[in-house]
């Protein structure tokens, strides 16, 4: 989880560098700056899923196909 929040952090950081509009700028910088807070805040409460994905809970979307399967 804390490693998806920091990919996504860098890859806004890249976008806000390479951009010049000033709006886009902002706006990445911004969400940069939550994600690393996501980040730190994942490890810093020692969450036991910070260094890899949650599981699902197992409950599923209902699906829509005309027969009823799964």
């Amino acid at each position: 989880m804390a490693i998806v929040f920091i990919v996504f952090a860098i890859g806004l950081a890249i976008a806000a560098y390479r951009t010049s509009d000033k709006f886009i700028r902002v706006f990445c910088a911004i969400f940069c700056m939550a994600n690393l807070a996501g980040a730190a805040t994942a490890i810093y409460k020692d969450d036991p899923y910070a260094f890899k994905l949650r599981p699902n809970d197992g409950e599923y979307a209902p699906n829509y196909r005309r027969d009823g399967r799964r």
